[in-house]
Formats: C-alpha cells, sequence, structure tokens
C-alpha cells in the first residue's frame, strides 16, 4: 500500500524533481542519481511530513538541498584533483604542490564559514566556471543581480579568509 502511494507521488511529481535537479546539474547520469537520491529521501522521511505544509514545497525543499549537496561534494573534489601531485609533478616543484594545497585547505575553511549561498556562488564561477549570465539563468536573477551577488559573496569570502588570519585586516 505505502509503495502504492509513493509510485503515484513520484508520478505527480515527477517533473517538478527532475527540472529542480536538471537546472544544478548537467551531467544526465548524475541527474537521474539525484532524481534517484530525491525520491529516496522522500520516502524516508515521509513520517515526518507535516500535513500543514504544502507538499509541493516539501518535495521542492528536499530536491534543492540534496542538489546543493551534490554541488558542494562535487566542487570539494575539484580543487584537490586540480593540484594533484602525480599529475602535476612535471610543473609544480614539491614546494609549490605544498603551498597549493594549504591554500586549498585553507580556501575550503573560509567558505565552510559563509553562508550557503554565498559559497554556491563562489564555487559555481571559480571552480565551475559558470559565467554570471548562467549563474542568473539557474537562479532566476538578472545579470547585473548576479554580478552584485558574485561581488558580495568575494567581500564574504575576503572577510572569511581574514578572519581565519589568511589576510590582514587593512583598510
Amino acid at each position: 500500500m505505502e509503495s502504492e502511494i509513493l509510485g503515484n507521488l513520484v508520478k505527480e511529481h515527477q517533473a517538478l524533481v527532475k527540472s529542480i535537479v536538471y537546472k544544478y546539474c548537467k551531467n544526465g547520469e548524475d541527474a537521474k542519481d539525484l532524481v534517484s537520491e530525491v525520491w529516496t529521501k522522500v520516502s524516508l522521511s515521509i513520517g515526518g511530513y507535516k500535513e500543514e505544509k504544502d507538499f509541493v514545497k516539501w518535495v521542492a525543499a528536499i530536491a534543492h538541498n540534496t542538489c546543493i549537496d551534490y554541488l558542494r561534494k562535487r566542487s570539494t573534489r575539484v580543487p584537490s584533483e586540480t593540484f594533484d601531485e602525480e599529475k602535476n609533478s612535471d610543473v609544480l616543484t614539491e614546494n609549490e604542490n605544498a603551498l597549493a594545497k594549504d591554500r586549498i585547505e585553507v580556501l575550503k575553511e573560509a567558505l565552510a564559514l559563509m553562508p550557503e549561498e554565498d559559497s554556491l556562488f563562489i564555487i559555481l564561477h571559480y571552480f565551475n566556471g559558470l559565467s554570471v549570465k548562467e549563474m542568473g539563468k539557474r537562479f532566476n536573477l538578472s545579470q547585473n543581480a548576479a554580478k552584485v551577488r558574485l561581488y558580495r559573496a568575494r567581500e564574504k569570502l575576503r572577510d572569511s579568509l581574514k578572519k581565519i588570519g589568511y589576510l590582514e585586516n587593512t583598510l
């Protein structure tokens, strides 16, 4: 009976979940996995659903949060792969590799101190290579609004780097 109810929910809201996932993930296989993960999370947490909340918004929030988690996991892998010693041993010296790894760790720490959406803007632009225009489309913002959000995110990154002592507090 429960699987039949869940099956009906999936049929009814599958298009919504797919549209949210495909906004965040351009890789077809990863997107399919994310859609499955969303429905797994919905089925596992359906007992915690409060009927006074709109079910569509609840499912959309689970899809959105699943995608954010996916982007975070993906973005944390990018810097460490970028500075893999084996791949870059002919270009970077051992000292330069160590310095690059230290900077990546500092950057990860600073991003963790930032609000989620701001760190996401930094990650999408600088690590995933999204243009300001693409980010505007992804977040339903005008290009100018996306520029402002990215600027503010960089300011928050600068503040985070100061908090952890990586940048000096200068005027």
